[in-house]
């Protein structure tokens, strides 16, 4: 039987950016989707330290670093990256989501 995942949109202040921002949470699912959904917003806060630590912890949870790519820190970049292009996210802030998926993927890369 397949896992059913619900994703849903909740509005959160980042005092690293101003105003508001889209958080992307998972509820239920497999063990690994909050793990994702930590991934991602690792990327879209722009917090490296935060995307390395969660990139190990996928390694020692048993992870595919391929799998910790796609479904968590790429999707992370892609909303950043949207968000840019709607103007809701300014170049500094594209950035450092940037670094945090710079950082993530160097722990990623030494497992692959």
């Amino acid at each position: 039987m397949p896992q059913i995942t619900f994703l849903w949109l909740s509005l959160t202040y980042n005092p690293r950016r101003i105003g508001l921002i889209l958080r992307l949470t998972s509820n239920g699912g497999s063990v690994s989707d909050p793990l994702f959904g930590a991934m991602r917003q690792s990327v879209i806060d722009g917090a490296p330290d935060k995307a390395a630590e969660l990139a190990q912890q996928a390694l020692d949870s048993g992870v595919d670093p391929l799998e910790a790519v796609n479904h968590g820190f790429a999707a992370g970049i892609t909303f950043a990256g949207d968000q840019f292009g709607c103007g809701q996210m300014f170049l500094p802030d594209l950035l450092a989501s940037a670094e945090a998926m710079q950082a993530a993927m160097k722990i990623l890369e030494r497992k692959c």
